[in-house]
């Protein structure tokens, strides 16, 4: 079952480095080293060269990840269509799914994701896309 966010007390500071910091030679050991430190959960960078410009890593290398850590994954998709590869996400290993409203998936979907997987969806919007894409469909996600 994944980790939920929530369960964390309200008034506690998280800590989530983002993978794309490590050594990925060392990956492992590094996430590792990070949550023995105290990182409660590990930030994951997912991007496919299409939402933004750079490419990072997808579902094998959480899929590995997941098999040898047990702290929350915070996955960040950076991806065109990422409602569409949430349940890969998932099956990797996901506690929590981040995307962007302002991909091509279909943004009336989002609150479907929960029901679905038992994973916690978060919306990301760029500030300039706020007012186009967001706040229309805020209400039906409530």
């Amino acid at each position: 079952m994944p980790q939920d966010i929530r369960n964390f007390p309200q008034n506690k500071i998280l800590v989530s480095p983002s993978i794309l910091a490590a050594d990925f030679c060392e990956l492992g050991r590094e996430c590792d080293e990070v949550v023995a430190a105290g990182a409660e959960m590990l930030h994951l960078d997912v991007m496919d060269g299409k939402m933004v410009p750079n490419i990072s890593f997808g579902v094998p290398v959480i899929t590995s990840l997941r098999k040898r850590n047990n702290a929350l994954f915070d996955v960040h998709l950076m991806i065109d269509r990422p409602l569409f590869y949430t349940p890969a996400f998932v099956k990797a290993g996901a506690d929590h799914i981040t995307f962007h409203v302002e991909s091509s998936d279909d943004r009336s979907k989002p609150s479907n994701v929960s029901t679905v997987t038992a994973v916690l969806p978060v919306c990301h919007c760029a500030p300039e896309l706020r007012r186009k894409h967001f706040f229309p469909i805020w209400n039906s996600w409530k």
